[in-house]
């Protein structure tokens, strides 16, 4: 399946916004998604801790929600067995 990256370029300055993976700063994200016509189109932050992902019908899915249906697939379709971690972030 082919990938096309979007922002690819090194830049401190984030093309002058926020680095940060909300709907808003997706939206190059999701006229590429919908453009191609893929199926997904994932996202990290500046680090990469932390991430975004418009779905096929272009719209920005959770984090929390990504990552259940992720864990959802692996456990329940593929059958993997273990424990799952997870952090809870606390205010500062």
């Amino acid at each position: 399946m082919p990938t096309h990256v979007v922002h690819g370029t090194k830049d401190p300055y984030f093309g002058g916004y926020s680095p940060e993976c909300t709907p808003v700063n997706l939206a190059g994200l999701r006229e590429e998604v919908r453009s191609r016509g893929a199926a997904l189109g994932l996202a990290t932050d500046g680090d990469a801790d932390r991430f975004g992902v418009i779905d096929g019908a272009c719209r920005a899915v959770s984090p929390n929600l990504a990552i259940a249906l992720l864990v959802e697939y692996l456990l329940g379709r593929r059958g993997l067995r273990g424990s799952v971690g997870r952090t809870v972030g606390r205010p500062g």
